[in-house]
Formats: structure tokens, sequence, C-alpha cells
């Protein structure tokens, strides 16, 4: 027979092996359950940007910029939500930084939907990477598909009219000051070329675009016949789109004289893609900012690299992991739990 310590000892392996087989059942139970959780998580939320889009499509571009103009000030913390009160008469809202912000009540909308279809609460923060995502695979006919983390964003209760300015990529910008504002945020040359992407889709107001109509235009920084094409698609409006494929086709062929160079889709009118390069190569961008990156050898061999669609949806998609993942929040003040409305913070947070 086994001595007493030896059938100790045996049962004490069994336990150990036991208690480690339970761990490792309970992680991937747990890790399971998560992922499904995220999954559906990633549904709902793709619903409601789709709904929401299905009446307007710019709610889709209106997205991609709300994250990037959250994120880029202050870190993602939901600030550009916040409505001025009596204490703070100038939120980020106010910036002419910020004019023309779209979507932003759908942000609530996700909120309400995931709280009451799947019973998980998010912050506001939360809410506009999330929506940023999904709208990128929409607007990208489902060819972008980018990691996020989260939920757990904080929202901040800081929000000022004077930081957009200070941080955000201006239209006048050079190419210089494009990279110090990258570089602050720890992003770099290859993030700036392909983020810059992103304005395959939206639309701009005459304001951004105004200084570049000088007389004369200065030569080489945008097309004169691209220009005249700007001009009747403005109309009375004041508001153009910023991809020359998406004005009406006799004011993009006959006035402006665009080349799609087999590498266009021109069917693809309001949706994400690569087209932009091909149009800032031939100086048919909206923004001085667009048309300094040609003016940087480096920026524009990834431009070059950029004409092949699935080397740029891939570089996209990383970059905007980075931007929603690593521009954390500033702090040091934040809503306790997170904000019950979007636009306005909790007084329990003073």
């Amino acid at each position: 027979m086994a001595k007493r310590s030896e059938k100790e000892a045996s049962l004490s392996v069994i336990v150990i092996v036991a208690l480690a087989i339970l761990v490792v059942l309970t992680a991937q139970v747990e890790s399971a359950a998560a992922a499904v959780s995220y999954v559906n998580l990633e549904d709902t939320v793709r619903k409601v940007v789709q709904e929401h889009m299905n009446i307007n499509w710019g709610f889709g571009a209106g997205l991609l910029r709300l994250v990037f103009h959250d994120c880029f000030v202050r870190g993602c913390d939901g600030s550009v939500l916040l409505d001025r009160t009596p204490q703070n008469t100038k939120t980020e809202k106010e910036s002419p930084s910020n004019g023309g912000l779209r979507g932003l009540e759908v942000i609530d909308a996700i909120r309400v939907r995931l709280a009451k279809d799947i019973g998980v609460t998010v912050s506001c923060a939360d809410a506009v990477v999330f929506a940023a995502r999904e709208a990128t695979h929409i607007l990208s006919k489902g060819k972008i598909a980018y990691d996020v983390d989260g939920p757990g964003r904080m929202d901040g209760i800081v929000s000022s009219a004077e930081d957009p300015g200070k941080h955000l990529p201006a239209p006048t910008d050079t190419f210089d000051l494009l990279m110090q504002k990258f570089r602050a945020k720890d992003l770099d040359l290859v993030e700036l070329v392909a983020l810059s992407g992103a304005h395959s889709v939206g639309v701009a107001n005459v304001t951004s675009v105004i200084h570049r109509f000088g007389t004369p235009i200065p030569r080489g920084q945008m097309n004169r016949m691209y220009a005249g094409a700007v001009v009747i698609e403005m109309g009375t409006d004041g508001v153009v789109e910023n991809n020359v494929r998406d004005f009406k086709p006799a004011n993009r062929d006959t006035v402006a004289g665009y080349q799609a160079n087999g590498v266009v889709d021109l069917n693809a009118v309001g949706y994400l893609d690569n087209s932009y390069y091909n149009a800032n190569f031939q100086n048919m961008v909206l923004f001085n900012s667009d048309w300094e990156l040609t003016t940087n050898t480096s920026a524009k061999q990834h431009m070059t690299l950029y004409m092949d669609a699935d080397k740029w949806r891939a570089a996209f998609g990383k970059a905007m992991t980075r931007l929603s993942n690593e521009l954390k929040s500033e702090g040091p003040l934040y809503e306790i739990g997170s904000r019950m409305t979007c636009n306005a913070t909790n007084h329990m947070s003073y």
C-alpha cells in the first residue's frame, strides 16, 4: 500500500490538474462569450449606421470625419459632441475647424440600440469609434474592415473651441505643418498619406477652398479646367463634392477633363476608394493640404503605391486602427461612467 504522504501528494497533483483544466475551460467560455458579444455589437452598430445612411448617404462620410475630429483633439473622448452651456459657450463644435459636422445623431442612436438589443452600454467616445468603423465598411462596399478596441473609452467633460485649430490639419496647411501635426499624435508619413484618401468621400464648403481661387491660381496647385468645374458644381449653396469623380459627368469629363486612367470606377459615386490619389496626380483636389502631398518625394511614392486599391485599403485600415486605439483621451477630467446623452455632460461629474 502507498504511504499516506504519497496518497496526499497524488491527490494534490490531481486537484491541481483539475483546477488548471477548469481555468482553461472557463477562459475559453469567457473568450467565446466575449467574441459572440463583440460580433453582436458590430452587427448592431452596422445596422444603425446603414439605416441612417439609407436616409442620408452623407452620414457615412460625416461619421468618418467625426472620429478624426474627435480623436485628434484631446484623444478619443467624445468631446467634439458637446453643446455649449452657460458655463462654456465655446465648445469644439463652435470651432471653424468643425463646421459642417454630420452624423452626430447617429451616435446616440447607436448607444440606445446597443443597450436595448444586446444589453451593452458604451460611452459616447466608443460609439464615435464604432460608428466610423462601420461607416468605413459600408462606404468601401465591405472591402475595408479594421479592428478597434473597446468598449471602455471614457467620455471627457472638457471641450474648448480653441483646441481644434491647434491640432487638426487645416485645408491651408503646408506639407511640413501636416507632418508636424501628425507626428504630435505619434502618426507618421505613411498614415498621413493613407488617411488623406478619406477625401474620396464627403463635401467641402467654399470657405475651405476659396483661398485656392486667387488671380491667377498659383501655377501647378490646381488644374485650371478643374477649377472651372468646381465653380459650376458649387452652385449657389457653396458646397462641392470632395471627389472630382463624383461631379456631374459633363462637369467631370468635359469641363474638368478628368481621366480615370483605368484605375477608377466612375460608377462608384459616393464610395470610399483610392480614387483620391489619381485625382491628386491630376491636380484635381480641393484643399491645398491635399496638393501639398505631391511636393514631397516620399509622400508621392506612397501615393503611387496607393494607386493599387488593395494596398491602399490595407494601409487605410491599419491607420484607422491606430487612430482609434492609440490616440488615448488626455483627461484627467472624465464622466463618472458615461454620459447620459452625448451632447451634454452629467452634472455628477463636476
